[in-house]
């Protein structure tokens, strides 16, 4: 399928081409002369900053920007600016190598190759505006670096024209091939083109030649019949898409060479009196989009046109007189851009042709292209009637007819309607009706016009009229210093006023619109009063005013400009500050759309509603197309071609959908079926990246920048050249700007103080009709972290930190190590001390005891048991005082203690009881340790509180063990036991009380301190079978 459509398309262009020629056949000697005026053109020179104002070649690259060759350096050019590269002697092996640009090509592989005329051929980086040059014999200065043009053929090799002969290079091999020129009495190559069938043409300086390849031998071809050709140089190759080459000469011939080898004549050119430049002979040519041809001959004054439709020939030529019009009749160069504009250029500057012309035509009685307003012009109201006929008044008054087939205006003079009325008041309403009745109002009178004797009868009004509408039963309705209603049928008028005794009356008497709508009402617009509504059955007036404390439902200004009903019935109001506002008949209230919403500009002057059901408004700030249903805007300006930004109350309807727009510099009518957008989407690019306001080469993917670059400047470009200056942006620089940031037609931002991080620039752009590239363009930077910011720093610090933590926090464990182990010794020989001191009460304590006892046996006279008693007494002291300054002594010791203790006890209570000491087999008492004096205490309690008051045989047993890394020790006797004793001690008149079970408990407390050991004491009450106290059991658990 899409083969089938290359191939229909590619017999169309064929047949397209045919029928061209064939015309041209028929039309060789028609030569029409085209106005200048009718190609308008914008000029840029050097003062918009162009190297130089002759331009010698244009190429547009993919990106969009424009290329210009010119006698002094290249050009770059966005559609605001210029930037210019030329040769600096500085920095040659970099920069161009003559600053005389002669062609520009690009390769299959997007290589930009440059010839220049004496400096060789140059490939030129666009990226960062260097150059690399390659010369023929660089050691001597040769011809063959003097080079004219450049192509590349299908194979991609490139072929140079030069004024020495004709040059091959190819890029892969970056190699000259010289071939010499086919007259070496002629040498110059002036240019080499590629048909469609892959001949290679040289226009030289004595014809035309084709080169074999292979062999490297001319041909010439013949452009004359005549045995001798006279044929002067050729200056002009150019092969179209059917496979005709167009051939130009130096002498001013025009030729065509048809695909089937056709040779045709279609223009001799001769110059008078003007001399050929043949130093650089010039000729262009060009192919519009829709096939017509645009070219110029060496030695040829202005544009040949070649009409593709008719084959007529035109010459467009300067006009000094007319602004808007070619730079210059000497042309040197032609090129048709992506977007259809074609761009011309000469040796006074480069002239742009946009194919598409201007929006809207503006139309004047008087030509002024100055910024002077001229009263003639300034349309005050204005109507298009039947016949297409604009009829119009201007601030003089005057009223004037506008035919726009012939372009004439003709003048109408109101007659006045007497001899002793003096006419001097100026029209100020025109209108004409259904009935194709035209109506004028002027001064105090309504004139009608009498098309067959072009007069006008006259109808005295009693108010001056600014506007005239008609009902629907034909009623014009007038309004003015009041409102009136004229009935053609009766001639009479019908008035209403403004009666401030009565609220039911016309609200205002200062009236700019009366608008009779369908449902049989009439309303009336005033500019101090808001909106007055007339029931004509009743006469009666409703009132419509802003409410500004309560504005929603209300009008949004009391000053109304404009009235408008559309097709559904609907009615819009223009104001004067507060926008267009819409009538809900449902809801009796009001709707507002204002510049928030996308108006231009909130002083609504006219409206009017076009086939599509579009509001076409007039403002202080252009015309704005307004779709009720979408709520979509498009809005237009004086660069459209409208007669000016602001506009006044004169607006119309027209025939076959046109409308007509009126304001201080002349009006407009146009169709609006025929107001077409720029379709094309424009590239974006970043042209340009300030850092710390120095100029930075712009990088192909990423920008990478050090901490301290942190302020960045951008500028940037949409390359649509058709009105640059409406281009609109929008950027968003990723973690800054929450969102896009749209800064109109404003092209740079700047950002400074930027954090370390990633970011991406980016932005976008629409061309001159609002066409967005939602693509756009992007830069990805990246500044660099400061060393104390980085990853590995961080790491680093975060090491030394926790090295220093941990470094402190040893050195305060060894700090808190050494004042526990301070605190620790100072405890334990505080402990000891205490010990000691315990041991010190111990030791009286027992002392007191043995004492008594030996007392008694001495009251007694028992002096043998005295004595015995006294010896085992002094023994046990002795142990005792060995013991004291000991911490822990062996249990052998310890038992040997014990065995002395029970003794001395057994006797001193007349051995009222027995003992017995059990050591387990798995006990080593010479080896085990354990604190002095610990198991005597219980003993002695067991003796005093257990056995004293037990009747009958009293027995002691103490049994040690090991067990679990302990020393286990229970202590049990078979006395009255605990509850008993604590009974009789009660009741017992001295209450002695022991220190020697408080002392204990104190040192084993004092133990874990000393040596860590944490003893353990368990005291059980032993019962017998009946469940009567048997004794006490108590265990002392002693860690080992």
């Amino acid at each position: 399928m899409l083969f089938r459509q290359k191939l229909h398309h590619s017999v169309r262009v064929f047949l397209k081409y045919c029928g061209l020629m064939f015309v041209i056949i028929l039309s060789v000697r028609s030569w029409g002369q085209v106005r200048s005026g009718e190609l308008q053109v914008d000029r840029l020179s050097a003062k918009n900053g162009l190297s130089h104002n002759s331009i010698l070649c244009i190429w547009q690259d993919t990106d969009g920007f424009l290329w210009l060759g010119t006698k002094d350096g290249l050009n770059k050019y966005d559609g605001y600016a210029f930037t210019v590269y030329k040769p600096d002697p500085a920095d040659p092996a970099n920069t161009l190598g003559h600053n005389w640009i002669s062609g520009i090509c690009r390769d299959r592989k997007g290589r930009m190759w440059v010839t220049t005329l004496g400096g060789g051929l140059h490939l030129f980086d666009r990226q960062t505006g260097k150059t690399t040059a390659y010369r023929i014999d660089p050691v001597r200065i040769s011809l063959r670096n003097a080079m004219l043009s450049i192509i590349e053929d299908k194979q991609g090799i490139l072929w140079i024209a030069s004024r020495e002969g004709l040059n091959r290079f190819d890029p892969e091999t970056r190699k000259f091939t010289l071939f010499p020129s086919p007259n070496q009495e002629k040498p110059d190559v002036y240019t080499v083109q590629e048909d469609r069938q892959g001949r290679l043409w040289v226009g030289a300086g004595d014809g035309l030649y084709q080169l074999n390849r292979q062999t490297g031998a001319y041909s010439r071809f013949r452009l004359s019949q005549n045995q001798a050709d006279t044929t002067t140089g050729v200056s002009l190759v150019f092969p179209d898409p059917s496979g005709a080459v167009w051939i130009g000469t130096v002498s001013g011939q025009f030729y065509r060479l048809t695909a089937a080898g056709e040779l045709q004549k279609i223009y001799d050119y001769q110059p008078k009196g003007r001399e050929i430049n043949r130093f650089y002979p010039f000729g262009a040519l060009q192919m519009d989009k829709a096939g017509n041809l645009w070219g110029t001959l060496s030695g040829l004054d202005g544009l040949i046109h070649v009409n593709a439709a008719t084959g007529q020939l035109a010459r467009v030529l300067a006009n000094p007189t007319q602004a808007g019009g070619l730079s210059s009749n000497t042309i040197l160069s032609l090129y048709f851009d992506r977007e259809g504009i074609l761009w011309v250029g000469t040796d006074n500057g480069l002239d742009k042709h946009v194919a598409q012309p201007k929006k809207f035509r503006t139309f004047q009685l008087v030509a002024n292209n100055t910024i002077v307003r001229l009263p003639e012009n300034s349309i005050r109201t204005i109507c298009q009637d039947h016949s297409g006929v604009i009829w119009f008044s201007n601030d003089l008054g005057e009223l004037y007819s506008f035919h726009r087939q012939t372009g004439r205006y003709q003048r109408y003079f109101l007659e006045p309607a007497s001899s002793s009325h003096v006419f001097n008041d100026g029209v100020t309403a025109i209108y004409e009706d259904r009935a194709r009745q035209l109506w004028v109002s002027a001064g105090l009178y309504l004139h009608r016009l009498d098309r067959k004797t072009g007069s006008f009868a006259q109808y005295r009004c009693q108010i001056r009229v600014r506007c005239i509408r008609e009902d629907a039963t034909g009623k014009l309705w007038l309004a003015g210093r009041g409102l009136a209603c004229f009935d053609p049928k009766t001639q009479q008028f019908t008035y209403y006023h403004h009666d401030p005794k009565n609220p039911n009356s016309l609200g205002d008497e200062s009236l700019v619109v009366a608008l009779p709508t369908r449902d049989g009402t009439v309303w009336a617009a005033s500019t101090r009063k808001g909106l007055s509504r007339l029931q004509p059955s009743t006469g009666q007036f409703m009132h419509y005013q802003p409410h500004y404390q309560h504005a929603s439902g209300y009008l949004t200004d009391k000053d109304i400009r404009s009235l408008y009903e559309d097709h559904r019935g609907q009615l819009w109001v223009g104001t004067n500050q507060g926008g267009l506002n819409r009538y809900d008949a449902r809801t009796d209230s009001f709707s507002t759309f204002t510049t928030n919403d996308g108006l231009p500009n909130n002083h609504i002057v006219g409206i009017v509603e076009d086939k599509d059901e579009n509001l076409w408004l007039s403002t202080n700030q252009g015309i704005c197309r307004f779709n009720p249903k979408t709520k979509t805007y498009r809005n237009y300006d004086e660069s459209d071609g409208l007669q000016a930004n602001e506009f006044f109350d004169a607006c119309a309807t027209g025939v076959n959908g046109q409308l007509v727009f009126g304001g201080p510099n002349g009006f407009n009518i146009f169709d609006p079926s025929k107001i077409h957008d720029n379709p094309l989407i424009p590239p974006v690019r970043i042209t340009r990246v300030q850092i710390q306001n120095d100029a930075e080469q712009l990088p192909t993917e990423t920008l990478e920048l050090p901490y301290q670059e942190n302020d960045l400047s951008f500028d940037f470009v949409a390359l649509n050249f058709i009105m640059p200056e409406k281009n609109q942006y929008a950027y968003q620089l990723t973690s800054v700007d929450k969102g896009w940031v749209y800064c109109g037609n404003r092209r740079f931002v700047s950002y400074t103080n930027l954090e370390s991080g990633e970011y991406v620039f980016r932005v976008k752009a629409s061309n001159n009709d609002g066409v967005w590239n939602e693509k756009g363009t992007q830069l990805r930077i990246i500044i660099q972290s400061p060393f104390w910011q980085t990853w590995w720093f961080r790491g680093l610090l975060l090491v030394l930190i926790s090295g220093i933590i941990y470094m402190g926090l040893q050195y305060r464990i060894r700090q808190v190590k050494r004042q526990e182990s301070q605190k620790t010794a100072f405890n334990k020989q505080l402990a000891a001390m205490e010990m000691q001191a315990l041991r010190a009460q111990m030791n009286p304590h027992f002392i007191f005891n043995s004492l008594n006892s030996i007392n008694r046996f001495i009251m007694k006279n028992e002096s043998e048991k005295a004595s015995d008693y006294l010896a085992k007494f002094s023994k046990l002291i002795r142990l005792i005082l060995h013991h004291s300054s000991m911490p822990v002594v062996t249990l052998e010791s310890e038992l040997e203690s014990l065995q002395l203790y029970l003794t001395l006890e057994s006797l001193r209570f007349d051995d009222q009881f027995t003992f017995s000491i059990h050591v387990g087999e798995e006990v080593e008492p010479a080896y085990t340790e354990l604190p002095p004096m610990i198991i005597q205490p219980y003993v002695e309690n067991a003796i005093w509180h257990g056995l004293m008051h037990k009747e009958g045989g009293g027995r002691i047993t103490i049994d040690w063990q090991v067990e679990k890394g302990a020393l286990i020790c229970t202590i049990e006797d078979n006395g009255i036991g605990r509850k008993k004793s604590a009974e009789l001690k009660s009741k017992s008149a001295t209450r002695t009380k022991s220190l020697g079970m408080q002392i204990t408990s104190n040192r084993l407390k004092l133990s874990q301190l000393l040596d860590g050991r944490q003893p353990t004491v368990h005291i059980q009450d032993l019962v017998d079978p009946d469940g009567e106290p048997a004794g006490t059991s108590v265990t002392v658990r002693i860690p080992i």
